[in-house]
């Protein structure tokens, strides 16, 4: 019971973790869940393809790019794409066109809007 819940405040605190925490490091060596071990958030590429076991998660990592994505409950203003990997944010992308807007406006929604 609740385990959902400990795992996401858990995986919370490790994101927000000014020393050792972090999107790159969770990605790279996961959590630690009291009672639970270290959760595995994503495999690296191989350097070759003798573990079979290392493959296999290294094809389980899933890229998922989300268009339109609302980022707030308050406000109706969305970014145009999110990229995640296996569910965890990683990149988000401003979309201009140089026929009607600029790089700068770009920068400038995102500097003070998003």
């Amino acid at each position: 019971t609740g385990t959902r819940d400990v795992v996401l405040d858990r995986l919370v605190k490790q994101l927000e973790n000014k020393v050792d925490g972090g999107t790159v490091n969770v990605l790279r060596y996961g959590f630690a869940v009291a009672g639970g071990g270290t959760l595995a958030m994503s495999q690296g590429l191989p350097e070759d393809d003798r573990n079979e076991t290392v493959i296999q998660r290294y094809a389980a990592n899933r890229l998922r790019v989300v268009p339109q994505l609302r980022y707030s409950l308050d406000k109706t203003d969305e970014i145009d794409l999110a990229f995640f990997i296996n569910g965890i944010p990683v990149a988000t992308v401003e979309l201009k066109t140089d026929f009607t807007q600029s790089v700068e406006a770009a920068m400038q929604q995102y500097r003070m809007d998003r």
